[in-house]
């Protein structure tokens, strides 16, 4: 979950990964409610990375990726905007 601007809360569901020839496939749905959407999308997983359009409205992407046991997030679209941020566990 993260919370962005006027946007309030947002949650990325990953409700399945299973491997493929080409790597890993994640079952993916990202809203604004905490309780996992009826619906996801597959999404590959690449060197590690999640890669997904993430705001139909403007074309914005939404790229994950684990780092030393960190997610780091990016958001851009296609004006040229650029959001980071980093996730870390907390124990």
């Amino acid at each position: 979950m993260w919370s962005q601007g006027f946007y309030g809360q947002q949650w990325i569901h990953v409700t399945e990964v299973t491997e493929t020839a080409s790597g890993c496939m994640a079952q993916v749905a990202y809203s604004p409610v905490g309780a996992p959407p009826a619906t996801t999308y597959p999404i590959p997983v690449r060197d590690g990375v999640m890669q997904f359009q993430c705001n139909a409205g403007t074309g914005g992407v939404c790229r994950l990726e684990i780092q030393r046991g960190e997610l780091l997030a990016r958001y851009s679209d296609p004006t040229g905007f650029v959001n980071t941020g980093i996730f870390r566990k907390h124990h």
